[in-house]
């Protein structure tokens, strides 16, 4: 019996970390997570898109010293990172985090 409580307790904390991901996107004014699952041939790793994301030219920059090469888009206002296979609703909190340090950082 202990196998379905702990998918249950599993399922449980993936709802309510989802529901945190959710709270802290509206409160940035994110509307749109996309995960693009890992394809042969084009990417190694799935990709989040995040959008949208409205950063002036400073805090692009500054996203793309940290974050690496081309992470947003300022066409579509749009932040593209690559995540480990597997990855929870935590681990993009923590995406969406690290952007939103590296562009008040920019704002300082």
């Amino acid at each position: 019996m202990a196998g379905p409580l702990r998918t249950i307790a599993r399922a449980r904390q993936g709802l309510l970390e989802l529901g945190e991901l959710r709270l802290v996107c509206i409160e940035h004014g994110v509307n749109s997570v996309v995960v693009l699952p890992a394809r042969v041939g084009i990417r190694t790793k799935p990709v989040v898109k995040v959008a949208p994301l409205d950063l002036s030219f400073s805090q692009q920059m500054r996203v793309r010293r940290t974050l690496g090469s081309r992470p947003t888009t300022k066409d579509e206002g749009t932040a593209r990172r690559g995540v480990e296979r597997g990855a929870t609703p935590h681990a993009l909190l923590e995406l969406l985090a690290t952007l939103v340090a590296v562009a008040e950082e920019a704002n300082a």
